[in-house]
């Protein structure tokens, strides 16, 4: 895309830093109830800020869900890594008590 607006660029690499990702769970979420599960990796301060923030152990990602079931990923560097957070999530909170 880059060579068909600039012709003349001349690039020799190009790699993915960092994608930020958004979407929506088909369930709400107790933040509380969520923080339970994962105290260590799991940041809420309802009075800071309305979401919660997952930071996947030994990496840079972060996923930041609010409780209607909206969320956003970043830190992700391909989709696959984003794929396998999403599903991990899924499967990890879809039973929590929901509100």
């Amino acid at each position: 895309m880059i060579k068909q607006l600039h012709p003349e660029a001349n690039i020799a690499s190009i790699s993915i830093r960092n994608m930020v990702l958004h979407g929506k769970f088909p369930f709400q979420l107790d933040p509380f109830n969520v923080k339970k599960m994962k105290p260590d990796e799991i940041q809420y301060e309802p009075e800071l800020f309305p979401g919660i923030k997952y930071f996947v152990k030994d990496t840079k990602i972060c996923v930041t869900i609010f409780s209607n079931g909206k969320f956003f990923i970043t830190g992700v560097t391909s989709k696959n890594d984003a794929t396998e957070i999403i599903n991990s999530f899924y499967l990890e909170f879809s039973m929590v008590d929901n509100l």
